[in-house]
Formats: C-alpha cells, structure tokens, sequence
C-alpha cells in the first residue's frame, strides 16, 4: 500500500483484514498492526513472533521503507529475509501488507531485494483535491 500520510492506507488494511475472513480467505480476523522501525528495533527474533502472531489473518507494517537492509544492516537483512520467506511459504495462510511512501518504498526496499517485486502486488493511494472528495461522498 503506497501512498502519502492521510490516504487511507491504515483504514483499507483493516478493512481488507475484515472482508478477508468474511470471505474465508483468512481463517483468522487478527491484524497484527507494527511499523518497520519498530521490527528494526526489537530485532529479527522478535518478528519471527510477530509473523507468528499474524498467521492465519494480516500482518500490516507501515512505514515498510524503514526495514531497509542497506540502511539497517544490523536486523534489516535477516527481518527482509524473514519476511519473504513467510510471504512465500505462508501465503495461503498469511497476507502481508506494506505500506509507505511510494518513492521510499521502491527505492530502498523493492531495490534491495528483487523477491519484493515478486511477492507483493502494489496497490496506489492517490492524492485527492477537494472536488473528487465532494464527487466522491
């Protein structure tokens, strides 16, 4: 999910989270809800709990950008490697959401690691003015 601050991205996720086991395709309503920062910091053991805590429902990360494994050597490679990983093998029982900037999301987390492209369908955001709001409600 791409888009700037404001654009719906949080409240789509968890809409998607619902309709998804509404409609069976998740057994679980559980959306475990964290940032990237936050998984950086409480280090790659901690977010194979977190990948397990979502199982069977969605696991949104915003602010995706920030696990970066070029700029946060430390956990960053090893959590990217997590993540993939369950985004391949758990597919059926795990959705994994994104969310960030557009720019920051392409060109520092897609361009580490070209199994990202392969795994995750993007879904835009746009900006919108005042009179496709007013169109729109």
């Amino acid at each position: 999910f791409m888009g700037n601050p404001g654009t719906g991205k949080t409240r789509v996720a968890r809409l998607f989270a619902r309709i998804l086991h509404e409609a069976g395709a998740r057994s679980s309503a559980v959306m475990e809800e964290t940032t990237g920062q936050k998984l950086v910091q409480d280090g790659a053991m901690k977010a194979d709990a977190v990948i397990q805590k979502a199982m069977h429902g969605v696991l949104f990360i915003d602010e995706a950008h920030s696990l970066d494994p070029k700029e946060n050597r430390a956990e960053g490679p090893a959590i990217v490697t997590k993540l993939l990983k369950a985004a391949e093998d758990d597919r059926d029982k795990l959705t994994i959401i994104l969310a960030g900037y557009q720019d920051e999301i392409e060109d520092r987390l897609y361009a580490s690691d070209q199994g990202f492209k392969s795994r995750f369908q993007d879904v835009i955001f746009p900006d919108y003015d005042e009179d496709e709001l007013r169109t729109m409600f």
